[in-house]
């Protein structure tokens, strides 16, 4: 149990999802909405400083 997932700011995530493919679609208030051709839901990512895993 010893294995905790790194925590990591909203646009650490965002650019490694960019690097993924992903395209910022939008963004409605403090949530960026990232799409990528072929994948049927789109990715909203919160803007918070630290995003842990239950937000991801």
């Amino acid at each position: 149990m010893g294995d905790r997932l790194p925590v990591v700011s909203y646009r650490e995530f965002v650019q490694f999802l960019e690097n993924h493919g992903f395209k910022c679609n939008r963004q409605k208030g403090s949530h960026i909405v990232l799409t990528k051709e072929g994948i049927f839901r789109p990715i909203v990512v919160p803007e918070q400083k630290e995003l842990s895993a239950n937000v991801i």
